[in-house]
């Protein structure tokens, strides 16, 4: 009862993301699926996919660190082997689950979509903290500090060393800290949110590791398509790591504001939009300090007037399709159909080179070149991985 999340409402939201999406596919027969909303981060099977990077924002709005100023947050990641931020230091994953008990793979989900919540990184509503905290509206999550191992503050059970704090006390503290906003990175706890409070593509982290292809899915509400995260993620990667990002987004602008005008015009009499296979995508280049570049693959969610009958009927009847509001979360079966029938055609259209992607060939034979050199990015070969930071940067508060 005085655990700091026990009386938030992460718990809730992990329960329903983990029934909602960590499942065995059911098999044969059988007609209900397992449950594997209890597996551990450091279980997780790297050799039949991806290493899964989770990435959440580290609260820290009373910070000294001179550059985190203006920002109040850090980039705080979830993986199978560590666990932390420069900020904090890194932790292995096995140290951290044995000292916190509740943490496993669907509480680092929930913790990465804490969009709502008391402090929100870079998003902060700094007067709205205190009756956004007293209302109980905290998605966020207290964690133990990865600094606190290496000051060996607690052991590796997560019990305190010399603490003469009850659990109660405790408890009154973070819900102290969280209305106030007197977070740091120095606290024996650190209060983490959604990822999208600091670097909302989730790509940041990709870029520290010198990633060679990117393929980046931005599905932010942006209605009037000033990509604001992608202009946020530019400034990180420029100012934090020397790195630049050349990606040619203005045609995607275009093409959508186009087709909302055709759409507005036709007033729902149908007909061909003009200029139809428009692009949804964009590929660029990203420019590394050293080394080899790399390239983007950046997927907007738009639309460009060849997309089926639902989604311009859906987009028709809701002008703000498909930039409604974040704040909507309980979709509905035809709002839940034109989002992912969307997503399937602007992907689709993309690999098979019908999407016109700005920065890919146009004219006579596109199509098959523009295919080819999709293709030709994701068979290309995995070059040596350079060390990831967690296994350059002490285990310690800096």
């Amino acid at each position: 009862m005085f655990e700091p999340n026990a009386n938030s409402l992460h718990r809730l939201y992990r329960d329903r993301l983990g029934d909602a999406f960590l499942f065995l596919a059911p098999t044969g027969n059988e007609e209900q699926v397992n449950s594997v909303d209890r597996m551990k981060l450091s279980a997780i099977n790297v050799v039949k996919s991806p290493y899964l990077l989770i990435n959440t924002a580290l609260n820290i709005q009373r910070s000294e660190y001179a550059n985190k100023r203006g920002r109040d947050a850090d980039f705080f990641i979830f993986s199978r082997d560590f666990i932390g931020s420069r900020a904090t230091g890194y932790v292995p994953t096995k140290t951290m689950e044995a000292a916190v008990p509740t943490l496993d793979l669907a509480t680092a989900m929930a913790v990465s979509g804490a969009a709502a919540s008391s402090n929100m990184g870079a998003s902060a509503l700094k007067p709205m903290s205190f009756t956004l905290a007293l209302l109980n509206v905290r998605l966020g999550y207290w964690m133990t500090n990865p600094s606190t191992f290496a000051d060996k503050r607690i052991d590796f059970a997560g019990r305190e060393i010399g603490s003469s704090l009850r659990p109660y006390l405790r408890s009154v503290f973070y819900l102290w800290s969280e209305m106030f906003s007197t977070l740091d990175e120095t606290n024996d706890a650190v209060y983490l949110t959604d990822g999208g409070h600091i670097e909302n593509l989730g790509i940041y982290e990709l870029l520290r590791r010198r990633c060679r292809l990117i393929v980046a899915v931005d599905a932010e509400a942006d209605p009037e398509l000033r990509f604001p995260s992608l202009m946020a993620l530019q400034r990180y990667a420029r100012l934090d790591l020397g790195v630049r990002i050349e990606l040619p987004w203005q045609s995607i602008r275009e093409r959508y504001l186009t087709c909302c005008r055709d759409l507005s015009e036709s007033d729902g009499k149908g007909g061909l939009i003009s200029g139809s296979n428009g692009c949804h995508a964009a590929v660029g280049s990203i420019i590394y300090p050293e080394g080899p570049p790399g390239t983007i693959i950046y997927v907007k969610s738009t639309l460009t007037g060849d997309e089926n009958d639902i989604v311009l009927d859906y987009k028709r009847r809701y002008p703000s399709f498909p930039h409604e509001t974040t704040m909507d979360q309980f979709f509905g079966e035809e709002q839940f159909e034109a989002y992912r029938a969307l997503g399937f055609h602007a992907m689709h259209r993309l690999l098979e080179g019908d999407d016109r992607s700005a920065g890919l060939e146009d004219g006579i034979g596109a199509k098959q070149e523009r295919a080819a050199r999709i293709s030709a990015l994701f068979e290309a070969p995995v070059p040596a991985a350079l060390p990831s930071p967690e296994t350059t940067v002490k285990t310690s508060a800096p």
